[in-house]
C-alpha cells in the first residue's frame, strides 16, 4: 500500500537511518520517515531517492500495521497522477457522446 504523495523535501543521513523528509505542497515537512542504512540495496534507493527531491513521491513499507508509514519506508516512488476511467467504458450503455466517438 503507498503513503502520499508528499512533497520530497530532502534525503538525509541521520545516524544509523537515510530519512525522507515529506512535506505538504506548501513545504512544510509532515514527516522523517527513516530507512536503515545497514538493509540491502541501500545505495541504490538513495540514488533513486535524491533523483526525486522536488518530486511527488509516494512510498512504501513492509506490513504497515507494524511498521507504520509515517516511521518507516522501504521503497520510494515517483507519483504518477491517477487517470479516470472514460465514461464510454465506465458503463455498459452507449451515450450519444460514446456512440460519435466510436463512428470517428
Amino acid at each position: 500500500m503507498s503513503f502520499g504523495p508528499y512533497l520530497l523535501k530532502s534525503v538525509l543521513v541521520q545516524g544509523d537511518s537515510l530519512v525522507l523528509e515529506l512535506a505538504d505542497p506548501g513545504g512544510n515537512v509532515k514527516y522523517r520517515p527513516r530507512r536503515k542504512l545497514h538493509f540491502d540495496g541501500t545505495a541504490a534507493v538513495r540514488r533513486k531517492a535524491e533523483s526525486l527531491i522536488g518530486s511527488m513521491v509516494t512510498t512504501e513499507t513492509y506490513d504497515p500495521l507494524v511498521n507504520h508509514p509515517t516511521h518507516w519506508w522501504q521503497a520510494v516512488n515517483a507519483y504518477t497522477e491517477p487517470t479516470a476511467p472514460s465514461p464510454c467504458r465506465a458503463t455498459n450503455s452507449i451515450s450519444p457522446a460514446c456512440a460519435e466517438r466510436i463512428s470517428e
